[in-house]
């Protein structure tokens, strides 16, 4: 619950993209038949680059794509793996772990910057550290 409607409000605060483990064209399929992948500007799975999470060759391939400077902008990587938060370590992301993910406990190293126990609260976690 609650996660459609945080889309729609980060998605008005950033671009969003999904770098994911599972494959591109099975996870542009649910998020279309979840009614959400319009909130995506990229959506890249296991399949369509040579490495996966916690490399961040796909990630800078996006961010050059969006225009993405990391001088001046900041990023934020929501996950909830330790690969997740690997990965936003490795690309200089603010990461922040989703508490009702495949995991309920947050890893222990790296550690989140954040830890969000509900989807509604994405947004403002985003606005506080932004």
């Amino acid at each position: 619950d609650g996660v459609k409607e945080a889309l729609v409000e980060l998605s008005e605060l950033a671009t969003l993209s999904l770098y994911t483990n599972k494959p591109q064209q099975h996870s542009r399929k649910l998020l279309l038949e979840l009614g959400v992948s319009r909130y995506f500007s990229f959506i890249v799975g296991c399949d369509t680059f040579a490495e996966t999470k916690p490399a961040v060759g796909p990630m800078n391939t996006i961010a050059a794509d969006v225009n993405f400077d990391a001088a001046k902008d900041q990023s934020f990587m929501i996950g909830d793996t330790a690969g997740d938060m690997k990965a936003a370590r490795n690309f200089g992301a603010t990461a922040i772990w989703c508490a009702w993910g495949y995991n309920a406990d947050a890893p222990g190293d790296p550690a989140p910057d954040f830890q969000a126990a509900h989807p509604s609260e994405l947004p403002q976690i985003i606005r506080s550290a932004g």
